[in-house]
């Protein structure tokens, strides 16, 4: 692991400013930093959308009947 995080940096699940200083806590917050690949961001918080992917079209599925 790189860097621990500390109290006062932002959450990697929500993005709020860590209020604990329970080392255990700190640990765990960190590993989960790691492994979302944002050390220090709250990736799951408030990143921007991408926007449609491959799976996300508007596109009708085929065999569906067009009712325009």
């Amino acid at each position: 692991m790189s860097e621990l995080l500390k109290p006062g940096d932002p959450c990697p699940c929500c993005g709020e400013p860590i209020q604990t200083s329970d080392p255990d806590r700190l640990l765990v917050l960190s590993w989960l930093a790691q492994m979302l690949g944002a050390p220090g961001k709250g990736r799951l918080a408030g990143d921007e959308d991408p926007g449609p992917g491959p799976d996300r079209t508007n596109r009708p599925e085929p065999g569906a009947a067009d009712h325009s």
